[in-house]
Parts: structure tokens; C-alpha cells; sequence
């Protein structure tokens, strides 16, 4: 009998820590691994260099910033090409469903077992690019021209989706929903006298004005924060004074956990994954939010569910 045959593919740290726990749910040890990425972060080389050592073939393929956004995906198609045809796997573990390219080697897999897992917040808020992909004539060309389809032809292969938040909503029916360990096996010290506060950074010019950044800067600075928590596609840390924190290549979670050690911890950033992830451990977690931003109050109710405070600006 033929050995099985997965491919896991992934696209950031937060993914590739996420799929090794869905790979000893699945008892999957061999696998083919792709790895797109756009930033060749220290944490998407150091989570390549751990999922690889169980790789049979692997592939790390980087694209760095283009003029034009098409560069890239036929870029990563073309060092995809191997995997853009049928391969007779019989699994494909996949959480970007959206991204042109890594859809596009899952879409190839015709009689492969579909099995998705987390991608962070965009899971879980109904704004999120998983829950409804924009319709345009851009877009319909660029799956025309990358072997992509849309992503509830894509959803609706799914077999089983893998979860850190398994009692909220998500990509699928709750029935295909499957739950991993998060940071919640450890123990959170309510009883420390001690506390330490984390900011967590974000692709801030992305998402927010010049304006708005300038008032949660103001707003920050007001605050008594220990660490900078630098995401790995921010360009531009906010001026506020705050050292960065040190992480080793961990994502941010890990990184935050190891420097904490047994002290309180106090996590303070925008709509962000890692407020949803740690909220079994933080002792207290304050979510920031522009009052003018389109969707907020969809995002600011998920948040207050999470038993996040919130801070409007």
C-alpha cells in the first residue's frame, strides 16, 4: 500500500506554530511544506526552519514588495508551478483560503481531503476576508489567471476546520469545527502583585489615517507600558517611547508568555490576534479602536465578548 501524502501550506508564524498542533491531531509526521511570504521575517524563518525538520519536500518561497500587486502572485505562481497540478495528495492542510496562490494549489488537489485551520481574528469577525471574498473584475481575472476560485467553492470542500475558538463562529458549520490547545493549558496568576503591559504593534499605516495614528500615539503615550511588541509586517513603530520587546523569532504570544514569566500580564492593542489568543492568560486586556472606522461595532461587540475593555479614540 502507497504511504499517505500531505501538504501543509502555510503563509505566516501564526500558521505554521498553529498547524503543528493540527498535524499530531491529524497523526500526520511526513509531509510536503510550502511556505509563501512577503516579509522573510526573522519569526517566518524561524517557524520554515521547525516545520521543515519533518518535511519530505519543502519549498520557502519568498516575493518581497512589487509596484504592482499581480508581480507578485505570478511570481509565487511560477515558484509554486510544481504544485499548481494534481499530486495525488490525500491531504492538504491550508488556512489562507483567500490568498490567489496558495487557493490555487489546494483548488489543483481535486480528490485531496480539504483541512483548514485558524488564520487569527479574520476567522472569527464576520468582516473578516474569509467570510465573504470582495467581488470585482480585478479579482475575478486574477483567479482566471492564477487557477484560484472563490472562496465558498473553496469552503465548501472543507472536511474539518481546526480552531483555537471553538465557541465563536467561524469559517464552517460548527459540526466540521475541531478545537486545538491554545496558551489556555497554562495557568493564569491572578494573584500577582506584579503586572507587566505589552502594546501590540500592528501594520498600523494599513489599516489607519496619518491623523488617527497621531491620536493613539498621543493616547499611549499617556500610558504606563514596559514592551513594544513589533508585528512582523510593521514597517513604522508608533512614536511612543516603549522599548521594543526582544522575541527571539517567537511569535508574539510565545515571546510575550517566555518574558512574562510569573508576572500579571496587561496586553493593549488594536483589533488584534494576540488579545483573542492570550485571553485565557492576560489579566487584563484593553482593546483600542478608532470611532470613525467603517465595522466597528460588529469588531467592538466580538471584543467586548472576549471580555476585552474597550477604548474608543
Amino acid at each position: 500500500m502507497d504511504e499517505a501524502r500531505s501538504l501543509v501550506i502555510v503563509r505566516t508564524p501564526l500558521q505554521a506554530w498553529l498547524v503543528k498542533k493540527v498535524l499530531i491531531e491529524e497523526s500526520v509526521d511526513k509531509y510536503d511544506l510550502l511556505y509563501f511570504t512577503r516579509n522573510d521575517s526573522e519569526e517566518d524563518q524561524y517557524y520554515f526552519s521547525t516545520l521543515k525538520l519533518q518535511a519530505e519536500e519543502c519549498k520557502y518561497l519568498f516575493v518581497g514588495p512589487k509596484r504592482f500587486d499581480i508581480i507578485s502572485h505570478i511570481c509565487f505562481r511560477w515558484m509554486a508551478r510544481y504544485w499548481c497540478f494534481d499530486r495525488a495528495y490525500d491531504k492538504v492542510f491550508l488556512a489562507s483560503i483567500n490568498a490567489h496562490v496558495p487557493n490555487s494549489v489546494a483548488t489543483a488537489q481535486e480528490k485531496s481531503e480539504l483541512i483548514t485551520f485558524d488564520d487569527g481574528a479574520a476567522n472569527i469577525s464576520i468582516l473578516g476576508a474569509y467570510h465573504k471574498q470582495a467581488s470585482s473584475l480585478r479579482l475575478s481575472i486574477y483567479r482566471k489567471l492564477l487557477g484560484a476560485v472563490d472562496i465558498e467553492i473553496l469552503k465548501r470542500k472543507i472536511s474539518k476546520h481546526y480552531t483555537l475558538y471553538p465557541n465563536l463562529d467561524n469559517i464552517v458549520e460548527k459540526t466540521k469545527l475541531r478545537s486545538v490547545p491554545g496558551w489556555s493549558s497554562r495557568a493564569r496568576d491572578n494573584n500577582s502583585n506584579n503586572t507587566k503591559t505589552y502594546f501590540i504593534g500592528q501594520p498600523f499605516e494599513e489599516v489607519l489615517t496619518v491623523n488617527q495614528i497621531t491620536v493613539i500615539e498621543s493616547y499611549l503615550k499617556t500610558l504606563d507600558i514596559d514592551f513594544y511588541v513589533r508585528h512582523p509586517r510593521e514597517r513604522n513603530v508608533l512614536d511612543i517611547g516603549v522599548p521594543l520587546l526582544e522575541k527571539g523569532g517567537f511569535i508574539a504570544e510565545d515571546a510575550i508568555v517566555k518574558n512574562a514569566g510569573g508576572t500579571g500580564i496587561h496586553l493593549i492593542g488594536g483589533f488584534s490576534t494576540v488579545l483573542f489568543n492570550l485571553g485565557e492568560l492576560a489579566q487584563k486586556r484593553t482593546m483600542l479602536f478608532p470611532a470613525d472606522q467603517p465595522g466597528a461595532t460588529s469588531r467592538v461587540e466580538l471584543a467586548r465578548m472576549a471580555g476585552c475593555d474597550i477604548v474608543m479614540f
